[in-house]
């Protein structure tokens, strides 16, 4: 479930982040199996009670409790889908950290033994670039329909946040750097989820990597990973084909339905992903006059955008978005898939280049094999 965050209250790594590491899919194997089948209703003909010794069967009953049986039964299944995949993605997560973490290690080991030094030593001497008011003010801009405040109000824990991913950015280069000097290699195999990739796309059509994105227009996390995506798209242009789907949180994103509605209308006049920045870029305008002064400034029909959005037209394909979501158990925005494996949340454009990285050296080791 998405969360609305006030960054002067809130710790600055969790302020951005939903997910901060990397989270990888490695065995869902039979995950998704059929759940087991709740006690079945009474047999139609069977007597539930009588009265003036005749009989109620549950045929009599089924019209009063039918649709809240069915309700319950698809909650169930729903329910069972994410209690089995989520377990399998955390429990993998883990062997994922754990691995990448020992891997760090053994790394970090050997360059200490040849320096004569000590892990801690060399930790410690790892230079990290000191965040600048231009980079404050480019962060600042690029989120400032999220941060909702002054740049005064959010300047400290804004420095902090930006300070803590350029620590980890540089140490991430670190070991990188020694895991290429000692020759690591990360053997071990994700396994991945079957991921539809229908719906508006960015990205060269042939692109060896797919990223399948499941987001909300009015989920705040969602509008803080648009940029990042933008600018990872940008550094791998030839690589990456970017895929939006639906998932609208109704229960607490009560605009998000028509939001996705006006982007699936704009799609029809060939500019979905102008309307999807424009809607991410101001989060805090989505009713439905808002929504067409949104319009109007991509350069939209503003009559065919209006018949599209009063025929409620697009519903229908929102909705099956939302199914495969349910289907693939997700409860919460932003979740992706990268080729099939799984993403949760938000993270910082170093990670998701480490992730494609990975996942580009996969491909080429199997074109090599």
């Amino acid at each position: 479930m998405t969360r609305n965050v006030d960054i002067s209250r809130t710790s600055t790594r969790s302020w951005l982040f939903r997910c901060a590491p990397v989270c990888l899919l490695a065995s869902l194997a039979g995950a998704a199996a059929d759940p087991p089948p709740l006690a079945p209703p009474p047999e139609v003909d069977s007597s539930l009670a009588r009265i003036d010794g005749k009989s109620i069967s549950y045929a009599d009953l089924e019209p009063r409790v039918g649709d809240k049986m069915a309700a319950q039964q698809r909650d169930y299944e729903g329910s069972y889908r994410h209690l089995i995949l989520g377990t399998a993605r955390a429990r993998d997560r883990l062997v994922e950290e754990g691995l990448q973490k020992l891997v760090d290690d053994r790394v970090l080991a050997l360059e200490a033994a040849a320096r004569h030094s000590t892990p801690e030593a060399l930790l410690k001497s790892v230079q990290t670039p000191t965040i600048t008011d231009a980079d404050m003010h480019a962060f600042y801009e690029s989120q400032r329909s999220q941060i909702n405040q002054p740049f005064e109000a959010v300047a400290g824990p804004m420095r902090e946040y930006l300070q803590g991913i350029a620590s980890g950015e540089a140490l991430a280069n670190y070991l990188h750097s020694l895991r290429e000097k000692y020759h690591a290699e990360i053997t071990w195999q994700p396994l991945r989820e079957q991921v539809d990739a229908t719906g508006p796309a960015r990205g060269p059509e042939h692109a060896p990597i797919t990223i399948v994105e499941f987001s909300d227009f009015e989920c705040p996390y969602c509008a803080r990973l648009a940029p990042i995506l933008r600018q990872l798209l940008a550094a791998y242009p030839q690589d990456i084909r970017l895929v939006f789907r639906n998932l609208p949180l109704q229960a607490i994103h009560p605009k998000a339905i028509r939001a996705a509605e006006a982007a699936a209308c704009a799609r029809e006049q060939g500019k979905f992903w102008e309307m999807h920045d424009a809607i991410y870029a101001g989060q805090d305008k989505l009713n439905g006059k808002e929504l067409r002064e949104k319009a109007a400034n991509i350069g939209l029909d503003a009559q065919r955008f209006k018949t599209c959005m009063d025929a409620r037209q697009e519903l229908t394909a929102i909705q099956a978005d939302a199914d495969a979501a349910a289907q693939l158990g997700l409860t919460a925005t932003p979740s992706a898939f990268v080729n099939g494996r799984f993403v949760d949340g938000v993270m910082p454009l170093y990670q998701w280049k480490a992730l494609i990285d990975d996942e580009l050296e996969r491909i080429a080791s199997r074109g090599a094999g």
